[in-house]
């Protein structure tokens, strides 16, 4: 596409691209142009690519800013017409059909009040309703929700929005980026179809699409409730698939995770810590953000039953209230929390840092037996392992942080009483490990 975009001039190139119709009201030029500072064919395509990009995100923050405007103006003039006790109703219906005892209500609010526009606005509803699109409410859509990115860091907010992102530009990359107004269930349904032929032809899954269609789902029902926005009945009502091929991670067998990980060499080459971020999930079952949120006050060495404690602080939060407990320290997550007492800090609050480079690492040296398995496999092997050996439902629960689906009576089992059960499921490395015993 950028290769239609070049101009020569002497003997150097130029970004050269007419400003499209739809934004020549927002750019006054004719023509974006832009020199690339080469006289190579080649490399004059290679920045274009680059300059077009950068100019149609240009273009789009432009009406974007323009339609954020336009929605602050709309806000406002709804706001000042609740203050004044009128209900705000558009220019067009005040000169149709407004009872004349309401007209001479409005016109007595602007007596004195002649040069007052944004009041003007409110009373006699000069304030257009903007046409929200569908890229301009993912941007708005934290703001909506507070309560859902609360407590949470940088590294988890990100990892929050950035599928949410990724559903709503799919959704565009199929529909196009239309006004919320003019979704229609047709639209909701071409977003089915194409997850479907993905399913059929490339090997996704059900699972990814359904996250895809709830995701976009949230956001318009969302935007649409909070901002008041009369769009229409939800589109994408009962358009999930059923995820019968849904695959989840699979646990890794026990004596694999003994030889390879913990006593193997297959990990030398990977970071110490990250070797500890393996350690600590093997024999206590924990999530990957868990162990890379650990402060120094979270981790208790000294003292009869050593062990960590998972909750909410300064650089996570956790993934629900039921996670937050107190587990004990047994084989390879003793060893690696004495190896570094003072927690993970490389991964400190980069729990998704952590995972992508270990998993990496994973692939590239096919440590894994195969692709379903990954470093969050390792909470399955905790897991089954406390099924195999019978553990109660409330200890379980109690390890794992999942809820327990009973009343809950007393205080629950003991530190003492944990670690009997995490030393039985925890893996013991061998003098001469990558982190000493």
């Amino acid at each position: 596409m950028a290769r239609n975009y070049l101009l020569r001039r002497g003997r150097l190139w130029h970004y050269n691209r007419r400003v499209p119709t739809e934004f020549r009201h927002l750019d006054g030029r004719e023509f974006a142009r832009v020199p690339l500072k080469t006289d190579s064919h080649d490399e004059a395509i290679k920045r274009a690519m680059a300059v077009n990009q950068a100019t149609e995100e240009y273009w789009a923050d432009l009406e974007g800013a323009q339609s954020e405007q336009a929605q602050e103006r709309y806000q406002a003039a709804l706001k000042m017409a609740r203050r004044f006790g009128l209900s705000y109703i558009k220019a067009t219906e005040i000169a149709d059909s407004m009872p004349t005892d309401e007209l001479l209500e409005r016109i007595a609010i602007m007596r004195g009040r002649e040069n007052d526009f944004a009041t003007m606005a409110a009373v006699f509803g000069g304030a257009d309703e903007p046409e929200l699109t569908l890229s301009q409410p993912l941007k708005k859509f934290p703001d909506l929700v507070p309560e859902k990115l609360k407590g949470k860091n940088a590294d988890q907010a990100k990892r929050w929005h950035n599928p949410r992102r990724r559903a709503v530009r799919n959704f565009i990359s199929v529909v196009g980026d239309k006004p919320l107004s003019k979704v229609t269930r047709d639209d909701a349904l071409v977003f089915r179809d194409w997850w479907y032929r993905r399913i059929e032809d490339e090997g996704m899954t059900e699972n990814s699409a359904n996250k895809d269609i709830g995701y976009v789902r949230q956001i318009f029902m969302t935007t649409k409730d909070r901002l008041r926005l009369p769009l229409p009945a939800d589109p994408f009502e009962r358009l999930f698939f059923s995820e019968r091929r849904a695959v989840g991670r699979k646990p890794l067998d026990r004596d694999f995770v003994q030889s390879v990980l913990i006593d193997g060499d297959e990990l030398e080459g990977l970071p110490l810590q990250a070797v500890a971020v393996v350690w600590v999930m093997a024999s206590t079952g924990a999530r990957v953000g868990e162990v890379c949120g650990l402060l120094p006050d979270d981790i208790e060495l000294s003292g009869p039953v050593p062990f960590v404690r998972f909750r909410p602080n300064a650089v996570r939060s956790l993934k629900t209230h039921y996670s937050t407990r107190d587990i004990p320290l047994c084989g390879s997550a003793l060893a690696a929390l004495q190896a570094f007492p003072d927690g993970l800090t490389h991964y400190l609050g980069r729990a998704d840092a952590a995972s992508t480079e270990i998993n990496k690492f994973f692939r590239e040296r096919s440590v894994l037996p195969s692709d379903l398995h990954s470093l969050y496999s390792l909470r399955h092997t905790f897991q089954d392992q406390l099924v195999a050996l019978e553990c109660g439902d409330r200890v379980q629960c109690d390890l794992m942080g999942h809820r327990f689906n009973r009343p809950l009576y007393g205080a629950g089992a003991t530190l003492e009483h944990k670690r009997d059960w995490v030393a039985r499921c925890a893996f013991f490395p061998r003098a001469g490990s990558l982190l000493p015993p």
